[in-house]
């Protein structure tokens, strides 16, 4: 996997819990890897909503790096797409089950 001068981080903490395990599971990244030539790393901790970061600890983020912007870019947005799929999904379950739709697509 490349390491390379450009990258980015993109926060997933606050998605719904299945949308961050689509966009984060070993098969997805694999295949976001693989058409990016991009290197991506789950990072952080996962802090549920109303709860304080611990100290010397980060939110759940994926970091992002490649020998190229562009690489790093098609990463970032495949991710972006897959995760508001899945948060979309989410929010239409909760919907039709008549949750409370605790998620909003940011």
């Amino acid at each position: 996997i490349p390491v390379g001068a450009f990258g980015c981080e993109l926060d997933i903490n606050d998605y719904p819990k299945k949308a961050r395990w689509r966009a984060t599971n070993r098969e997805t990244l694999s295949q976001v890897i693989e058409q990016s030539g991009a290197a991506i790393t789950m990072r952080g901790i996962y802090v549920p909503p109303g709860k304080p970061v611990p100290e010397g600890e980060r939110k759940l983020y994926l970091s992002i790096e490649a020998d190229t912007e562009r690489a790093v870019e098609q990463a970032k947005n495949e991710i972006k797409r897959i995760i508001t799929e899945a948060t979309l999904h989410v929010m239409e379950h909760e919907a039709r089950a008549g949750g409370t739709g605790r998620y909003t697509v940011v």
